[in-house]
């Protein structure tokens, strides 16, 4: 195997490691619909946020169910729409790697 390939293959494994919401999807889920909930970016909550509560109000009982309604919302974010792009990566991306927070 590829030097490059192999490489890839286990930083995608340490990675998956290092997140700590695979145990519990829905909770995850629940955890982001709260965030988007919360959002204070104006451009995604005008234009994104109550399609996207929608799509997320859906339970998941697997990582794969997860990942599909996550991939339905960044389907509804067009492409002129950058900065509501990059604003639902950067909260997907800090919810995986610090895990869920409190809600409280």
């Amino acid at each position: 195997m590829n030097a490059s390939i192999a490489s890839f293959i286990n930083n995608t494994i340490d990675d998956a490691k290092a997140i700590k919401i695979l145990k519990s999807p829905d909770r995850f889920r629940e955890y982001i619909l709260w965030k988007i909930q919360n959002s204070k970016n104006l451009e995604f909550n005008k234009n994104y946020r109550e399609h996207a509560k929608q799509i997320l109000s859906d339970r998941v009982n697997t990582i794969f169910e997860l990942a599909i309604i996550f991939e339905k919302v960044e389907s509804l974010i067009h492409d002129e729409h950058i900065s509501s792009l990059e604003f639902w990566r950067y909260k997907l991306y800090q919810a995986l790697m610090d895990g869920v927070k409190s809600q409280d």
